[in-house]
């Protein structure tokens, strides 16, 4: 992969790519509107305002149990292929690789304490990001920013049409039942977002995302498509 500064070029060969998604392949009028932008302000402000206190003392457990940075940052591909620095709490020892994938990171998974499953069950680990949303770098909903090194591994075209917007805390794939595996592997999720999201396609992966932290199951592909075509 060879990236210039705020644009993406990547190579791959035709083995890379997925199956076709019956989707479009234009970028709906909502998931690049100043009215999204807006919301994202709305509510990730305040969130993140709020929040700050369970963030620090997280902060203060991490850094004890892991003896380490309790910010986690890796570089990912954002808005237009630019490369951000994605922020977490620290889950798991700075010994794991920082470029991991899903699978990988499974092998590492027994050996986690009361502290790493908590967060990463709860998905506090991901706190930090509401910043970054307040900041422009993410939006609340949308494609999960991806690593440079796992990205190289996927269809290039369906990489090219996933940045046009910026990335998101949760979305269609984060709810799904295929976020058990790779992002690649399930691309119509992210195609379904980026063509045809809506307004009321954010309030319901939001709305999704809280009651999957309540122990709802996960949204299936028909559920995802149901609500983006309304």
């Amino acid at each position: 992969m060879q990236a210039t500064t705020g644009e993406l070029s990547f190579g791959a060969s035709p083995d890379s790519a997925g199956p076709a998604i019956d989707v479009g392949t234009g970028t709906s009028d909502w998931v690049r509107s100043g009215a999204k932008r807006a919301l994202d302000l709305t509510l990730a402000l305040p969130l993140a305002i709020l929040t700050v206190p369970i963030l620090l003392v997280l902060l203060v457990v991490s850094a004890v149990v892991f003896r380490s940075n309790p910010l986690f940052i890796q570089e990912r591909i954002g808005l237009r292929g630019s490369r951000f620095s994605f922020v977490k709490l620290r889950s798991m020892p700075a010994s794991v690789p920082a470029d991991i994938d899903k699978y990988a990171l499974g092998d590492h998974s027994g050996s986690l304490g009361r502290f790493s499953r908590f967060v990463r069950t709860t998905h506090l680990d991901e706190l930090p990001q509401l910043w970054q949303v307040v900041s422009g770098q993410m939006s609340l909903v949308g494609p999960r920013p991806e690593l440079p090194a796992i990205a190289e591994r996927f269809d290039p075209d369906f990489v090219e049409r996933r940045v046009r917007v910026r990335p998101g805390v949760t979305g269609l794939w984060q709810i799904s039942e295929s976020s058990n595996g790779l992002i690649g592997e399930s691309p119509v999720y992210d195609d379904l977002y980026v063509s045809s999201g809506t307004f009321r396609t954010d309030l319901w992966v939001m709305g999704r995302t809280v009651a999957g932290f309540l122990g709802a199951p996960a949204a299936t592909e028909f559920d995802c498509r149901r609500v983006v075509r309304g």
